[in-house]
C-alpha cells in the first residue's frame, strides 16, 4: 500500500507545528513566585525603587511572560506605619487603572520610570497592615 506524498507532508507539517507550539507555550508559561528572595528584593529596589523590609508579608506573585511587555505581579502586606516609606514618592504619582484583576483599590500609584508599572493599595484582613499589589514590566533577566 502506497501512501500519498501529500498525506505524508501534511502529517510531518502537523507534527512540526505541534512541537513548535509546545515549545513556545513552555517558553511563555508564567512562573510562580513563592516568597521573597534576595534577587527579587534587589530587582525591586534597583528597577522600581521599592524598599522591601523584613516585616513585609509576602502573599503571592508570578512572572507573566509574553511576546512583548513581560511583567511581574506581586501581592504583599505592608505595616501601616511603613506604607509611605517603602516606595520613592518622587517616582510614584497618583493614577487610575481599569482592569478587573486590579479593581476596588483604595489608591493607585503609577511609576514614572516605566510604563505599565503600578502600586495598588487595598484594605487588609489585618487592621495593622495594608495589602499592596504591584504590577510592573519585567525583563527576563532579574536584576
Amino acid at each position: 500500500m502506497r501512501i500519498n506524498r501529500k498525506i505524508i507532508t501534511a502529517i510531518a507539517a502537523l507534527i512540526v507545528s505541534v512541537i513548535c507550539l509546545l515549545t513556545l507555550s513552555s517558553c511563555l508559561s508564567n512562573g510562580k513566585i513563592k516568597d521573597w528572595d534576595n534577587d527579587l528584593i534587589i530587582m525591586l529596589s534597583r528597577r522600581y525603587m521599592l524598599s522591601i523590609e523584613s516585616d513585609f508579608i509576602f502573599v503571592d506573585g508570578y512572572y507573566e511572560k509574553a511576546f512583548q511587555d513581560n511583567s511581574i505581579h506581586l501581592s504583599f502586606k505592608v505595616p501601616n506605619a511603613s506604607i509611605g516609606n517603602f516606595y520613592n514618592v518622587k517616582h510614584y504619582i497618583e493614577s487610575i487603572y481599569s482592569d478587573e484583576d486590579y479593581a476596588n483599590y483604595k489608591e493607585c500609584l503609577a511609576f514614572d520610570g516605566e510604563l505599565y508599572t503600578f502600586l495598588f493599595f487595598y484594605d487588609s484582613d489585618d487592621a495593622e497592615y495594608t495589602l499592596v499589589r504591584f504590577m510592573g514590566r519585567y525583563p527576563f533577566k532579574r536584576a
